[in-house]
């Protein structure tokens, strides 16, 4: 299976659902990478985080509904600088959301298919509900 991207755009202080669910629990994806950049060709700054879950209300690796996190910074006197994070532990099977913390961002997720036993399909379904 080949990997696919995901692109677009979240205003600030928004959330967007990206549409992964096809209906086969034994079929997920796994982010690969996740990289945004801040609106105004890299001008503005911006936090955004990927979850399961559509309130977030900041980073919090120690929420379970979150997964993905990167940040864009417009320092002008030392160049734009950016992190991004993503815990490689978790299957998405159904929809996810993007939101955006801080400033506008456009953002682009790669993904990589996934294929499940019946067996660990049920078990991510149910890690993703209990962290929701």
């Amino acid at each position: 299976m080949s990997r696919h991207t995901i692109r677009g755009e979240v205003l600030a202080g928004q959330r967007e659902l990206l549409i992964l669910d096809d209906g086969v629990f034994t079929q997920g994806h796994r982010v690969t990478s996740f990289v945004i950049i801040g609106a105004n060709n890299g001008a503005t700054a911006s936090e955004c985080v990927l979850s399961y879950g559509e309130d977030v209300t900041g980073i919090a690796f120690s929420d379970g509904n979150q997964f993905g996190w990167a940040l864009w910074d417009a320092d002008t006197t030392t160049g734009n600088r950016h992190f991004s994070l993503v815990d490689p532990d978790h299957v998405i099977q159904q929809d996810l959301f993007i939101h955006s913390l801080s400033g506008q961002a456009s953002f682009l997720i790669e993904v990589e298919p996934v294929t499940l036993t019946e067996a660990q399909g049920v078990l991510q379904l149910v890690k993703a509900k209990r962290q929701a």
